[in-house]
């Protein structure tokens, strides 16, 4: 099996326990009805969706191990076996959990319209952007869209910083 889809498995697999941990956590708070949701509908929504998503990506990526091998044991178009480093493969998942943590400590301090700019401007460049003015222009409207949307729309305060 390759570097790159046991890191794949591995990512696949914690997801799958942080949502189900999520999940259940989002049980506690009251879901009230359709009609009067309470503070734990949203969330046990999304949790319950998103665990069955990654329930699917992890079965179907264990179903595929069989193929997944006989490929890695095939050599590339340049005659060598392809190489890679699990850790490296790691390190895209392990940035974007950074940038979330990042966001989580930061946001009350420097606030939710700069964090989050930041936040989604170091996951263009983990997704490797080709250009920053994109990246850049994208994050703006997206975390000025979505300020408007919960801030205005449905009045969730939103942490404000020196902005």
């Amino acid at each position: 099996m390759s570097y790159s889809r046991m890191g794949e498995k591995i990512c696949t697999a914690v997801m799958f326990v942080i949502v189900a941990g999520y999940t259940l956590y989002a049980r506690l708070y009251s879901v009230g009805t359709v009609q009067d949701p309470g503070p734990g509908l949203f969330p046990l929504i999304l949790g319950f969706f998103t665990w069955v998503l990654a329930g699917i990506l992890l079965v179907s990526l264990c179903m595929d191990c069989k193929q997944a091998s006989e490929d890695a044991e095939k050599p590339a178009a340049g005659g060598t076996k392809p190489c890679g480093s699990m850790w490296r493969t790691l390190l895209g998942p392990v940035q974007v959990v950074g940038s979330i943590v990042l966001y989580c400590v930061t946001a009350d301090w420097i606030g939710h319209i700069l964090a989050a700019t930041i936040m989604l401007v170091w996951m263009a460049w983990i997704a490797r952007a080709p250009r920053w003015r994109t990246a850049i222009t994208v994050a703006a409207v997206s975390v000025l869209s979505g300020y408007l949307v919960f801030t205005r729309w449905l009045g969730v305060p939103l942490p404000k910083g020196w902005l």
